[in-house]
């Protein structure tokens, strides 16, 4: 087994944790997940592991906004599933849970606007995270916004994403 943490359906169809525990755990939270599991990476887990290592992280945990795997987001159920919703803030919870202020970077990047639900999943993730007083930051040097300009919500949208890394 590759990774130690993780926590999919049998079904192959959904994907709500996937790391390698540590005592030094770096969580980041993407769109959705793609192809790993527990036993194969690709890209863009490899790519997190690289991070987490760069950052004297001696483990990682891939998280992500909604658990629907798809090797193209804009592949994502048209609207969101509630139980699928329910089971990942749960799972979210859970690993993150117990840590002491968590460090969790943002790498949902311009991929958050495929879907217009993403943004409530967000918000709802941020909600519950927040009784673990996390460290949130980003993945990269800035947010685009180019994107939400043509979408409507634009200011609180914004506001909301400005709000999580108000520390930065």
């Amino acid at each position: 087994m590759m990774f130690d943490i993780h926590d999919g359906e049998e079904n192959d169809r959904e994907r709500y944790v996937l790391g390698s525990s540590g005592a030094n755990n770096l969580f980041v939270v993407g769109v959705n997940p793609g192809k790993a599991n527990e036993d194969e990476s690709d890209t863009t887990i490899t790519k997190v592991g690289k991070f987490a290592t760069n950052l004297k992280c001696d483990g990682f945990v891939m998280l992500h906004i909604y658990p629907q795997r798809a090797t193209n987001p804009d592949k994502l159920h048209p609207n969101p599933i509630g139980k699928l919703v329910g089971k990942n803030a749960k799972v979210i919870c859970s690993q993150v849970q117990g840590e002491r202020q968590p460090q969790i970077r943002a790498a949902w990047g311009d991929l958050i606007c495929c879907r217009n639900y993403l943004w409530d999943c967000l918000s709802s993730i941020v909600e519950k995270l927040n009784q673990f007083d996390p460290i949130w930051k980003q993945c990269g040097n800035q947010i685009s916004w180019t994107v939400h300009l043509i979408q409507p919500g634009l200011h609180t949208r914004k506001s909301f994403a400005a709000s999580i890394f108000s520390g930065i």
